[in-house]
């Protein structure tokens, strides 16, 4: 049971102030950077009838992440991620978006531990299911410098409530759980002056398991590029 969960988008935004030394030139400031990227994502479910869904979209991704002496927030949103597919000679399509808030704290120089909050939507077209997991995480990270290049590492662990709405047929509604560990890699560094690039390599896997002890394997892989201003 896994769920990806942001500690790879706080770290790139950590690292690249680490690596331009934005951050260290006032301890005692506030010091607050937005990002902008795009991801590219790769979603497989395995439904519990051993059905699935694959497939691949873009999404904008937007985010902030402030510092102030050892502590930092992230908010960050996945956006407008939609995909159109052929199943059963039908024409339709999925929607995936997902939003995150994370607080976070730097004991040592290069490592972080961090707990947030996390929704994630997904919308069916073809089965008419909309599927949502929210809740609470855990997690840390570590980096290393190599001159103005970082490379990062995240794990993390999440329960979350999940639950699956069917239009059409409420009875076939249900309510779950979702939890598991996440995983998350990170490059990052300087990109110009007053801007830095971070690269992340995401891995969301997940299971949903309903009150009925049937479990949805849910996996989704992406691949972010940003720019952090």
């Amino acid at each position: 049971m896994k769920f990806f969960l942001p500690g790879t988008f706080v770290l790139a935004a950590l690292l690249v102030m680490n690596t331009t030394g934005y951050a260290t030139e006032n301890k005692t400031s506030l010091d607050v950077f937005p990002r902008i990227g795009l991801g590219l994502n790769r979603l497989n479910y395995t439904r519990p009838d051993n059905s699935k869904l694959d497939a691949s979209y873009a999404t904008l991704n937007i985010g902030l992440t402030a510092r102030y002496h050892m502590v930092y927030i992230d908010v960050g949103g996945e956006l407008f991620g939609v995909d159109f597919l052929e199943e059963s000679d039908e024409i339709t399509g999925i929607e995936r978006q997902d939003y995150t808030g994370t607080l976070g704290v730097t004991p040592y120089k290069g490592s972080s531990v961090f707990v947030g909050y996390t929704v994630g939507e997904m919308k069916d077209d073809f089965t008419g299911e909309f599927h949502d997991d929210r809740g609470y995480f855990f997690g840390a990270g570590y980096s290393h410098n190599f001159s103005n290049t970082a490379v990062g590492l995240t794990v993390a662990y999440a329960d979350l409530d999940g639950k699956v709405t069917v239009d059409g047929d409420p009875a076939a509604n249900t309510k779950g759980q979702t939890s598991g560990y996440s995983y998350g890699l990170s490059v990052s560094g300087p990109f110009r002056a007053a801007m830095g690039y971070s690269i992340n390599l995401k891995v969301r896997e997940y299971d949903y398991e309903d009150a009925a002890k049937l479990v949805t394997d849910k996996k989704i892989t992406s691949l972010n590029f940003n720019l952090i201003f």
